[in-house]
């Protein structure tokens, strides 16, 4: 079986590949889509990579709930099945014009700056039967019920304006009352006054998405997971398959995840994408030691998928089009 190769934020706008083109060249993965097959573009709802990983890996229609299987990874244990785990991401909300927008934080918070905020949030959300909990540095919410919300991924809304992002869904109204009660705890929070007098950005709002209930993942077509999310390594544990840090040397049959471009595509950092491509460069060479690999290119909302078969490789008088290959 090929190793399959995912880039997510490597697809970008055609005008930006063309006055890219010229560091763009030099590039070993432009000369190796050149030589490799196109086989098929699909389209997802933004980021398309987590589209692809929820048909793919989670086998179910974006956005996955992918939340569990992360506290799984993290603390080390699956949750029970009859718990509704979601990502419970802290962001910074800022007034835009005459708009909110989504903001991440530069960095995490610390430890002790979660703890007392999540202290403060939880006395919110006990009475609705949530609470919030944390593992390995990330927030979740676990609620006893299963909430009828549909709630964009984190990298979806951010730098939108919050009235265009916010959840929908029959349960859309609780979350959203209780959403409006924890940022004003947090407004005036002892954390938030620190973080301001520091000039740090005040950590005034939390992101709820990819809710969900831990069941095995039987139908993952892969035989291992090379991939850093830890959604990704506990979605391996519960397929019963092998997972390991992305920069491995992968089996075949695996599923490899290389994010390091998509900070920079989220962010619309030209050389900032320039060295994230310097950087998947220098993995591409021991990658193409494997036999056989399929590379997936995701941008925005599409994904393009190519394979590279190993009598590819020396066709040599094939020359890169950077246009075709890397434009959404």
């Amino acid at each position: 079986m090929p190793v399959t190769l995912l880039l997510p934020g490597i697809l970008l706008p055609s005008d930006v590949v063309r006055a890219l083109a010229e560091p763009l060249r030099s590039r070993m993965l432009p000369t190796l889509l050149a030589r490799a097959r196109p086989v098929a573009d699909a389209e997802y709802p933004a980021p398309a990579h987590l589209g692809w990983l929820a048909d793919h890996v989670f086998g179910q229609a974006p956005p996955a709930g992918t939340a569990p299987y992360a506290l799984a990874a993290l603390s080390g244990t699956p949750p029970p099945p009859d718990a509704f785990l979601w990502h419970a991401d802290p962001v910074h909300l800022e007034l835009s014009r005459d708009h909110l927008v989504v903001l991440p934080l530069p960095a995490p918070p610390s430890e002790e700056e979660a703890a007392a905020l999540i202290e403060s949030a939880d006395t919110v959300v006990r009475d609705a039967g949530a609470t919030f909990e944390r593992a390995g540095g990330r927030w979740f919410l676990r609620a006893r019920r299963r909430w009828d919300l549909q709630a964009a991924p984190l990298p979806a809304v951010l730098g939108e304006p919050l009235y265009d992002a916010m959840p929908a869904g029959a349960d859309a109204p609780t979350w959203n009352r209780l959403l409006n009660e924890i940022q004003m705890t947090w407004h005036a929070h002892p954390v938030n006054e620190a973080r301001e007098a520091r000039g740090d950005p005040t950590i005034n709002s939390v992101w709820l998405h990819g809710g969900g209930a831990w069941a095995p993942l039987p139908s993952i077509r892969c035989g291992a997971i090379h991939a850093d999310a830890p959604e990704l390594r506990g979605a391996a544990a519960a397929a019963g398959i092998p997972s390991s840090a992305s920069h491995s040397a992968p089996r075949d049959g695996a599923l490899v995840v290389w994010p390091d471009a998509f900070a920079a595509c989220l962010a619309h950092d030209r050389d900032g994408w320039i060295t994230a491509l310097r950087a998947v460069d220098a993995r591409v060479a021991g990658l193409m030691r494997a036999s056989d690999v399929d590379i997936v290119l995701a941008g925005r909302r599409r994904t393009r998928r190519y394979e590279l078969r190993s009598g590819d490789r020396w066709k040599f008088w094939r020359s890169p089009r950077l246009e075709e290959a890397l434009s959404e």
